[in-house]
């Protein structure tokens, strides 16, 4: 009886041990929010003229009597203009140090950029007739351009070469073009209604990737996931289609309206109207699960993401703000390319080990060597910190830890993947310190 009671105390702890130490799997949620400029001169625009990467947040407002490109650091609480010339300025996009908008100076819309870590401004495309809607990923920057007759065409330009070259000139690329790696998508008129369409700039190949009836528009686009706003059913609702896969997937279909879709690794945000009034709402693609983001009475709208940051404008104090919230329960994006059936065997996977080994324990190396530049430069208040380092250390550090975990797992195809992505991401780092 006694060893029995003893057998009895024993199963309890254990099964309380379990409980405090079984992790709790509760989802995204909201960890903070907090404003990013309340002067109430927020220009009311769609999600991709607010622009987010890294720690840096950019826009354009009206507080000089015209419309004019702000930033904000979100690691030192600190706003700086970027061009606030006489004329209009508006449609920002940032990746890196670089931003790019649409600028009337010349009297017509052209495109021009700015080195946030040499305070230099250039232009990019400065045609006859508009240029506008730019948008930027590495070296590349795109943009819709009306040199030729017709609703529009899409062009693009290779900051590392200054190239430019077009990627659609059907007369029909209407708005909204989006970029990520070698994946351009963007509004088309062609068949008498908005569609998604698609270009590959590595092989310079053009496809459909929604072409129902009704109106599909806004494309954003994440890897190989390529999310809109889609009217097949009365109403705008957000909808996906992995490429990878070719397979489409509704994200939310509520009544009455989802808008202006943006995406960053697994999740994706939007504006949503199921209360009555314009809130913020997210979708967690790897766990099916809907969050929401931001549900205050007044007028949440045009959300952008980066990382674990969701930026969007507000309304709250009676007058057209911004705000922003960290999201805690993140999991890091399986963004592995399309595989070669041939890789997926057995005998390959070991013959990966080795080789992801020694690029995990690279990388490893190059981390511990750019945390102490970054130190270095953090120390000494230089800019290139927040420009090089601040977001882009917790990245690559996000992608090795992903490399150990899939090579602890016996997965080293995937390891040695993250392990490269850490490779690149450091050296990008590296190179921007030392500029």
């Amino acid at each position: 009886m006694k060893k029995w009671k003893k057998m009895k105390n024993w199963i309890s702890i254990s099964i309380i041990s379990i409980a405090v130490l079984t992790p709790c799997v509760l989802g995204v949620s909201v960890v903070s929010e907090f404003p990013i400029c309340t002067n109430g001169y927020i220009d009311y625009f769609p999600a991709e003229y607010i622009g987010i990467y890294g720690k840096i947040v950019v826009w354009y407002d009206n507080r000089n009597g015209n419309d004019d490109i702000y930033g904000y650091d979100l690691s030192t609480s600190t706003e700086f203009p970027i061009c606030t010339l006489g004329s209009n300025q508006r449609d920002p996009a940032i990746y890196g140090n670089i931003v790019v908008w649409t600028d009337n100076r010349n009297g017509n819309s052209d495109i021009y950029g700015y080195d946030l870590s040499t305070s230099t401004e250039f232009p990019i495309c400065t045609q006859g007739n508009d240029q506008y809607l730019p948008a930027i990923y590495g070296n590349t920057v795109i943009w819709n351009d009306r040199r030729n007759a017709g609703w529009g065409d899409i062009y693009g330009y290779n900051l590392s070469t200054s190239t430019e070259f077009p990627i659609c000139t059907q007369g029909s690329c209407l708005f909204s073009p989006a970029i990520y790696g070698n994946l351009v998508a963007w509004e088309d008129n062609r068949n008498g209604n908005r569609d998604i369409y698609g270009y590959n700039l590595s092989t310079s190949t053009e496809f459909p990737i929604c072409t129902l009836g009704g109106e599909q528009c806004g494309p954003a686009v994440y890897c190989d996931t390529v999310v809109w706003f889609d009217y097949r059913n009365g109403n705008p609702d957000i909808y996906g289609c992995n490429l990878a896969t070719s397979a489409e997937f509704p994200i939310c279909i509520a009544v009455p309206s989802q808008l202006f879709p943006t995406i960053y690794g697994n999740i994706v945000v939007w504006q949503d109207n199921r209360n009555g009034n314009d809130d913020i709402y997210g979708y967690d693609l790897s766990t099916s699960t809907e969050f929401p983001v931001c549900t205050v009475q007044e007028q949440s709208t045009y959300p952008s993401i980066y990382g674990n940051i969701v930026v969007w404008q507000d309304n709250r104090n009676g007058q057209p703000d911004m705000y922003g919230a960290e999201l805690g329960g993140l999991t890091p994006s399986l963004c592995l390319p399309k595989q070669n059936p041939d890789l997926e065997n057995r005998d390959t996977n070991k013959l990966m080990r080795s080789l992801a080994s020694y690029r995990i324990s690279e990388a490893q190396s190059i981390l511990e060597e750019m945390q102490k530049t970054c130190t270095e430069l953090k120390n000494e208040n230089d800019p290139l910190y927040s420009a090089c380092c601040a977001d882009q250390l917790d990245e690559a550090t996000e992608y090795i830890e992903m490399a150990e975990k899939f090579f602890m797992g016996g997965n080293y195809i995937a390891a040695n993947y993250w392990a490269i992505k850490a490779l690149d991401l450091l050296q990008e780092i590296k190179e921007c310190c030392q500029e």
